[in-house]
């Protein structure tokens, strides 16, 4: 799985983008299975919206484009929608993110995002429950203000025939440079 996002909350410049693109063709994975978060929270009453375009590069080829909106519930924790239609015909679902470790300068941040998503594509309709414990650091570079995420996304997937278990790695950054106000840049891969 490959994703490309254009979150519209920082900044960009053409350095981000040739690193984006490079991360956008990445190896297989569970295709409409998204993690895309760091351990910034949005303030309580404020929200943020990402559009995500995602490669799908196995079973077979295709694209699903995603919107993404999270909200501030509380000074600890964000709630997050997510739609999506493309190679799935349609996809939505509902996040809790919780961060109850922030990110200091000896220290990344620890959370947990939990929730649901509904599936339903040509062949099949599918519910999943998902867990998704993560870690996030930010650090400084030439190119701009690097913030890094690795989780493992666990969940129950109930689909038409049966009910598995899935366990996935995902590694993401996401780069502000601030050449351009609200808008930022973020990969994540995906590996089963």
């Amino acid at each position: 799985m490959g994703l490309c996002a254009l979150n519209l909350t920082k900044g960009f410049e053409m350095k981000a983008i040739l690193i984006l693109a490079l991360l956008c063709f990445s190896t297989q994975s569970f295709a409409y299975y998204v993690h895309h978060t760091t351990g910034d929270l949005v303030e309580p009453m404020d929200f943020t919206f990402t559009a995500v375009a995602q490669q799908i590069t196995d079973p077979s080829s295709g694209l699903n484009l995603i919107a993404l909106i999270d909200s501030g519930l509380t000074e600890d924790s964000n709630i997050r929608g997510l739609v999506a239609v493309g190679d799935q015909d349609l996809q939505i679902g509902g996040f809790h993110k919780w961060v109850p470790v922030p990110d200091l300068a000896g220290q990344p941040a620890m959370g947990l995002m939990t929730g649901f998503t509904y599936v339903s594509d040509r062949d099949f309709n599918e519910l999943n429950v998902r867990l998704h414990p993560f870690i996030s650091k930010q650090f400084s570079a030439q190119l701009g203000e690097f913030n890094s995420y690795l989780a493992l996304p666990l969940g129950l997937r109930k689909y038409d025939g049966g009910s598995d278990v899935h366990v996935q790695l995902t590694i993401g950054n996401e780069l502000e440079t601030g050449h351009y106000r609200d808008v930022n840049f973020t990969g994540e891969i995906g590996l089963n």
